[in-house]
């Protein structure tokens, strides 16, 4: 005997349900936890290579261009950037919410292992990790000069008094410079000066 046939037969007991599930949904509704920014486990992978002294090309086409093709077959993976600099690179796999991160993590984990034969040897051993987009800065801030200044006075302004101030606010935690070049020294020496003293 279904629901319906039991309501039309007995209506006292089908408008009792009705009041009982009406009252445990608002009561389930007061109850219900809520918040503007939830704890979310995201299943985002990192990936961080590093081989000494690497021109950007080399990382490019001989390490994440492997590390991209291994990680391709996963199941529910949904995206893969890279980020490529001088002798270190950042591959990121982000998976579906469903997928457990865990488990992402040991799948990256066997594939590159898989591909380690084909990788330079030279390299160091891949650091995977579960990364979550919410611990990234959440607040960039463009300094600029009204007067006619260098950049380099600008940079070195930056680094020595902006950011001894805001790392004193409260919530602060990593201050980031983008755009910001270490100052360097090249040398270049004349051998025959040198041979001579």
């Amino acid at each position: 005997m279904s629901i319906s046939e039991i309501s039309i037969r007995r209506p006292v007991f089908a408008w009792m349900l009705m009041l009982g599930l009406i009252l445990f949904g608002a009561l389930s509704l007061q109850r219900m936890g809520m918040s503007e920014m939830p704890n979310i486990d995201f299943p985002v992978v990192n990936i961080n290579l590093t081989l000494d002294n690497a021109a950007p090309e080399v990382m490019e086409h001989q390490v994440v261009d492997i590390i991209e093709n291994a990680v391709m077959g996963i199941e529910g993976l949904q995206q893969v950037t890279s980020q490529v600099s001088q002798g270190v690179a950042n591959v990121t796999c982000q998976f579906e919410m469903s997928h457990n991160v865990n488990v992402a993590v040991q799948e990256v984990e066997d594939r590159i292992q898989r591909y380690s034969h084909v990788l330079p040897t030279l390299l160091y051993p891949p650091v995977i990790t579960k990364t979550n987009p919410e611990d990234r800065p959440i607040l960039w801030i463009l300094f600029t000069k009204e007067d006619e200044g260098s950049l380099h006075d600008q940079m070195i302004y930056a680094k020595n008094n902006l950011k001894n101030q805001f790392s004193m606010l409260e919530g602060v935690g990593t201050i980031l410079f983008a755009g910001y070049v270490e100052p360097n020294l090249r040398v270049w020496l004349d051998r025959k000066k040198l041979y001579r003293y």
